[in-house]
């Protein structure tokens, strides 16, 4: 399994899977917020060249909106 980051704002843990290319697909993501954690009830982070999308378990961040981001979390 990887993971690429996983960030901590206080209480809050974000894992995060960075895709710079077209293939966004994220199984190791996925088995981490969805059966490993399932308990923790994590929200995911994907970074990558397709548009904002946010599913139940997972929003997918624009490359070019990643400051945007940071700066969301931060805030959070």
């Amino acid at each position: 399994m990887e993971i690429d980051f996983l960030l901590q704002n206080e209480e809050k843990v974000v894992p995060i899977e960075v895709k710079a290319s077209v293939n966004v697909k994220s199984k190791s993501l996925s088995l981490f917020v969805n059966e490993d954690f399932k308990d923790k009830n994590f929200k995911a982070v994907r970074l990558s060249l397709k548009p904002y999308i946010d599913q139940e378990w997972m929003e997918n961040i624009p490359l070019y909106a990643v400051d945007s981001y940071r700066t969301e979390l931060s805030n959070s």
